[in-house]
């Protein structure tokens, strides 16, 4: 997933995580039942994987994981 990466204007934002093939697959389906565009996690976990580099471990008090299909899982939810 390295097309995710971003890098611009001074902000470096690094890809995103290929999980395995049935993770892959669970989460397009709970994008689907969401009305979720894949896009959001194509998105939104190359910013949260940023924010745990810069020490961010959780935001308002919720943890963050996005390095874990099952913590994505989760956030979708």
């Amino acid at each position: 997933m390295n097309w995710t990466k971003y890098s611009g204007g001074g902000i470096e934002v690094p890809a995103g995580k290929h999980f395995e093939t049935g993770e892959e697959a669970q989460l397009h389906e709970i994008c689907n039942s969401l009305g979720l565009d894949l896009w959001f996690r194509l998105v939104m976990q190359p910013w949260f994987i940023r924010c745990t580099q810069l020490g961010i471990k959780e935001i308002l008090g919720y943890s963050i994981g996005p390095e874990n299909a099952t913590w994505f899982e989760d956030f979708m939810y």
